[in-house]
């Protein structure tokens, strides 16, 4: 065995020619050797949300060590020939050098998947792939190939075998793309096809991910539509947002948020929580959610419900908590009302309207102040179109308009407005009255 194995590297060295392991920039991680032992895909990492895995995680067939050696020599020699190192003994971006090989379960048994890995090159441009290979008495031979056009960087553990399905093969792809994005993409193997089903990217890492959202045993499809840009990447201000998706046998469709039409006490309080999800008050909406579980004793409208609201509503949450960010801006995108008016509260009146000058908004936001109405505005309208008589979010709208336009007499209205729904609220008449004196 081991002098077969000596003599599989000695052949994969020989026919690369210059496909030498890469030298990878600083800022990316450095890419592995192939594998070759016969271990299982590992379980896909959650998004950010707890929610666990199925527990019927496909379970690799068992394929001899030698075997998926040599598939991987051949695979590697493959390759295109990597850049030649210059006097300094570096290449930037020298291509795609390496490959990966593990066994997979599904329909026809011997399967394996074969994929690149590592930092691709771009002149002339590169793209990584993915292959499914199958084994007869003849040796291997390639089934289907899906090139992905996004990725510039594929690390060997974020290509993995996932259980959405029995009938086929699942797989998941987080690649890395540029600084900091990502790519994520989920490929169907259904014998002898092998299909790119969902290409989604974010701009930060973490593009996708799978998981059980409701505990029902289904394999969920999380797709991280997060704005990473409210301010600079780096400042740490975030808009969570989360597409979830649900294979129904013949695609994938989006999950929703949806009310029960009856007058029990279980459709009463799941349609409360879905409205206050819908308007952006997550604080509100995470509350009843240990009481909405006990009571839903299975129903799966219901349990989809609390598994949507508490993946984006727990990321603003730790948000919100979150004492390395000024807390105004996190309460207001938590639909925190109570901490956003008692942080405005201890500010000065004139504070509130001269946001460069008084950076109200915190250090993080300072040279982006002009963005914030536009996400205010964002937060809380859905709360107004559900409920127009609600005094904070009514007031934040006034706000908002006018910290966009000083002139906007539709501002002070507002805000007038909300003092007449909430009297005993102080600081909307000293808002309003200090407008009026300003002119």
């Amino acid at each position: 065995m081991r002098i077969l194995l000596t003599l599989t590297l000695m052949f994969v060295v020989s026919a690369c020619g210059s496909n030498t392991l890469a030298t990878i920039p600083p800022t990316v991680p450095p890419a592995t050797t192939m594998p070759v032992s016969a271990t299982p895909l590992p379980t896909n990492t959650p998004l950010p949300t707890n929610t666990p895995l199925p527990t019927n995680t496909p379970q690799a067939q068992p394929i001899p060590t030698e075997q998926l050696a040599d598939l991987a020599a051949t695979s590697i020699a493959e390759l295109p020939a990597t850049s030649t190192p210059d006097a300094n003994g570096l290449a930037d971006y020298p291509g795609i050098s390496t490959v990966q090989v593990r066994p997979l379960t599904g329909p026809g048994g011997g399967l394996a998947v074969v994929f690149t890995s590592g930092f691709r090159r771009f002149e002339p441009e590169q793209s990584h792939y993915v292959s499914i290979y199958s084994r007869d008495e003849q040796g291997w031979r390639e089934l289907s190939r899906v090139e992905l056009g996004e990725p510039d960087y594929i690390d060997p553990a974020s290509v993995q075998q996932v259980p959405i399905t029995p009938d086929r093969v699942w797989l998941t792809i987080d690649g890395g793309v540029g600084a900091h994005g990502s790519c994520f993409n989920l490929l169907s193997f259904d014998n002898p096809q092998l299909t790119s089903i969902i290409e989604s990217c974010s701009s930060a890492p973490g593009a996708g991910n799978v998981g059980d959202i409701d505990g029902d045993g289904r394999t969920e499809v999380l797709l991280n539509g997060t704005d990473y840009y409210v301010t600079c990447y780096a400042c740490g201000l975030r808009v969570f947002h989360t597409t979830v998706l649900r294979w129904d046998g013949n695609e994938f469709k989006q999950l929703q948020l949806t009310e029960l039409p009856s007058d029990t006490e279980l459709a009463k309080l799941n349609n409360e929580v879905v409205m206050l999800a819908k308007s952006n008050r997550w604080r509100e909406a995470r509350l009843p959610l240990p009481k909405l579980r006990s009571l839903a004793k299975g129903d799966p409208i219901v349990l989809t419900n609390a598994g949507l609201i508490e993946i984006d509503g727990r990321s603003f949450a730790d948000q919100a908590a979150n004492t390395a960010l000024a807390p105004l801006m996190p309460s207001i995108f938590y639909g925190d009302y109570e901490a956003t008016l008692a942080y405005l509260r201890e500010k000065p009146v004139a504070d509130l309207f001269e946001v460069e000058r008084s950076q109200i908004f915190g250090p993080e936001v300072q040279g982006f102040e002009a963005n914030m109405p536009k996400y205010i505005t964002a937060a809380i309208e859905p709360a107004l179109l559900l409920d127009p008589t609600l005094a904070p979010a009514r007031f934040l709208k006034g706000w908002a308009l006018i910290l966009a336009d000083p002139t906007d007499r539709q501002g002070l209205a507002e805000i007038e407005q909300a003092a007449q729904l909430e009297p005993k609220e102080p600081l909307y008449a000293a808002c309003a009255a200090y407008l009026k004196t300003r002119g």
